[in-house]
């Protein structure tokens, strides 16, 4: 027994150095294949390039290729990084061994691929930016890649740490911390000729993204922002989207969809169904879901006085929330029966919005006759409070408006139920309206409308004032009449 161990043991080690051997050879082999091509397209390239890396492995073994400080450049741009790892399936690796070079017709068509880079660097004069730096990206495909082109997709993964882009001006940077994609399904190349196949196979998509923003001050002054403004809009902490398309029950699913920004929290899901046997066909049926936003943006300044106006805003918020099932099966014949089930609240707030004009600008504004009839003093004009507020549960809806301005002051509160069975018969439990405290001009305005419809319209003490219950389709402007002048 001890003899025939010691024999396998031998086998074992010269297959194991055989099978190193003939795996160097054949790296060696490629990588002089690679060389060779890498040194053809430098030549042949529309520029001269140059090309340059410290070193370069090849493992049949592992399916890997490996480069090592890599360059790659010509008098407009320069690419490089510290390390390259590619990894590609051993089926499509034994296809270019069997046929001999990576440059015979053979072999054109890749199945998968796998590459891991670090430190990418890429300096340029010709594109949108100056200098790019990823520290780190992952890429895994698989499909069909035949010939340069790439014919069908099945998987995606992306994953990417660190990105920085120079904007090419006093320091202007796009700064990504972290994002990853992942794909799953069946795109084709002929799809974009035919779109209708797209729903017959099952898709996903997964999306991340951590710590974005765009410092850019002369952007944001070109676009009319403050620095301040620009920063809220242009941070991005956290955004994560998963989606899927479930082509037997023909069911759009947004499974979660998430937004946080400094001024911006959003979170929801929902699921969208269809109906139809082609896309052409497809009809929406069915949304339910449930979801929150959340802004609040504080102080924003946009605009220049001379050009555009220049526009202030001391806070603006949004509340809103829902959970929800709309049925749209019905609509088409015109049935309105159990549309819409669940609840929801959305609150709007503005506080404080001003207008600032100069120059040009203000002059021909001045002279406009809307400036004139409203009463639009340009030194004075502002919004001091507008609340919008809306709520809805099952088929009930509810609504107010609060305006106070330099112009006029107003009040609006609604409550609308509605009819199941026939939208017309809908019917408001309370529409009430008050306008006050009218600017001069705006008075006489009102004045003017008064004696041109032959009516008053109806007061309360010196505010306007309209009031209304009852059925949708007897709500007409003669409800909204005083007395005859």
């Amino acid at each position: 027994m001890k003899k025939r161990t010691k024999i396998l043991v031998i086998v074992f080690l010269v297959m194991g150095v055989g099978i190193l051997i003939v795996n160097s050879y054949l790296g060696n082999v490629i990588a002089e294949q690679i060389e060779a091509r890498i040194e053809v397209e430098a030549k042949e390239a529309a520029v001269p390039t140059e090309v340059e890396y410290a070193n370069l492995e090849v493992n049949p073994l592992l399916s890997k290729v490996v480069f090592n400080e890599f360059i790659i450049k010509d008098d407009q741009e320069e690419v490089s990084f510290e390390e390259l790892q590619i990894k590609i399936p051993k089926s499509d690796l034994s296809k270019a061994i069997q046929a001999g070079s990576l440059n015979n017709p053979n072999f054109k068509e890749i199945s998968s691929l796998d590459f891991e880079l670090a430190n990418l660097k890429i300096n340029s004069t010709i594109a949108e930016f100056e200098k790019m730096l990823i520290e780190q990206l992952n890429f895994k495909f698989t499909g069909q890649f035949i010939e340069e082109e790439l014919q069908k997709l099945e998987a995606l993964d992306l994953e990417l740490a660190e990105l920085v882009i120079d904007l090419g001006r006093d320091d202007e940077q796009l700064v990504l911390g972290e994002f990853k994609l992942q794909f799953d399904g069946l795109l084709k190349q002929r799809m974009e000729e035919e779109p209708e196949l797209l729903v017959e196979y099952d898709q996903s998509l997964k999306l991340a993204s951590d710590d974005f923003k765009i410092d850019a001050i002369r952007l944001f002054e070109e676009l009319l922002f403050s620095a301040e403004t620009g920063a809220k809009l242009t941070t991005i902490d956290n955004l994560v989207m998963d989606i899927s398309y479930d082509s037997s029950k023909q069911e759009l699913n947004f499974r979660e969809a998430k937004l946080d920004t400094p001024i911006l929290t959003t979170d929801y899901s929902n699921t969208y169904q269809f109906s139809g046997d082609s896309l052409e066909e497809f009809e929406l049926t069915t949304i339910a879901g449930e979801g929150y936003l959340e802004l609040e943006t504080g102080r924003l300044e946009w605009g220049d006085s001379n050009l555009t106006g220049k526009y202030s805003v001391d806070d603006f918020s949004v509340m809103a929330e829902y959970d929800a099932v709309t049925d749209y099966s019905g609509l088409s014949d015109g049935e309105f029966d159990n549309i819409f089930e669940g609840q929801g609240e959305t609150n709007i707030l503005v506080e404080g919005f001003e207008v600032e004009l100069a120059g040009m600008l203000r002059e021909q504004l001045e002279h406009h006759p809307a400036v004139f009839m409203f009463g639009l003093d340009l030194d004075d004009f502002r919004i001091e409070l507008l609340d919008l507020a809306s709520s809805y549960q099952e088929q009930n809806m509810k609504s107010s408006t609060k305006l106070n301005s330099s112009l006029l002051d107003l009040d609006v509160a609604a409550d609308f139920e509605i009819a199941k069975d026939d939208f017309e018969e809908s019917n408001f439990n309370k529409l009430k309206a008050e306008v006050s405290n009218l600017a001069p001009n705006l008075q006489l305005l009102v004045m003017g409308l008064e004696a041109e419809l032959g009516t008053m319209l109806p007061r309360e003490g010196d505010n306007l004032f309209f009031e209304y219950v009852g059925p949708l389709k007897d709500l007409q402007v003669e409800n909204f009449r005083n007395e005859e002048i």
